[in-house]
């Protein structure tokens, strides 16, 4: 065994936030799944929460998913009553999307459940490791952004 190489590999940015991510991912989607929600869908809501009257191709836009996913992202929360979908005042093919009275509900919910997953991933960090270690990977996320 190369030990070297084994280590180069261990710690590698990449494959360390690759397996966080999918750690945090498994966790939130459990949590989701008790609220009904799933990575998607909890995504356009966090969405629509911050700003409503958004088109579909927005919101896909927005949180990188492609149309057909969205689609059927949209679908399933309009059959939870959690959105609706009403018509473009200047495009046919098009609507806009708004949360229902059950859809802002998720304000009092959502917030508290992507706290307790970050409480639970930051624990071991002080709030100053806390604030360096977000501000170092949005500088770099924002580096790659800029490429």
């Amino acid at each position: 065994m190369d030990k070297k190489v084994r280590k180069i590999r261990e710690d590698s940015f990449g494959l360390l936030v690759k397996k966080l991510s999918l750690r945090i991912e498994k966790e939130l989607g459990l949590r989701l799944a008790n609220a009904g929600l799933n990575i998607k869908t909890f995504g356009i809501i966090m969405l629509l929460l911050e700003e409503e009257g958004l088109t579909q191709k927005e919101l896909g836009d927005r949180t990188g998913v492609p149309g057909y996913a969205t689609t059927r992202s949209l679908d399933s929360l309009e059959e939870q009553g959690l959105i609706e979908r009403r018509p473009h005042p200047t495009s046919r093919r098009a609507n806009l999307i708004y949360l229902t009275a059950k859809g802002h509900e998720q304000r009092g919910k959502l917030p508290r459940l992507i706290n307790g997953v970050n409480e639970d991933f930051l624990g071991a960090c002080n709030r100053d490791e806390r604030k360096m270690l977000q501000g170092a990977l949005a500088k770099i996320l924002n580096n790659q952004l800029l490429k």
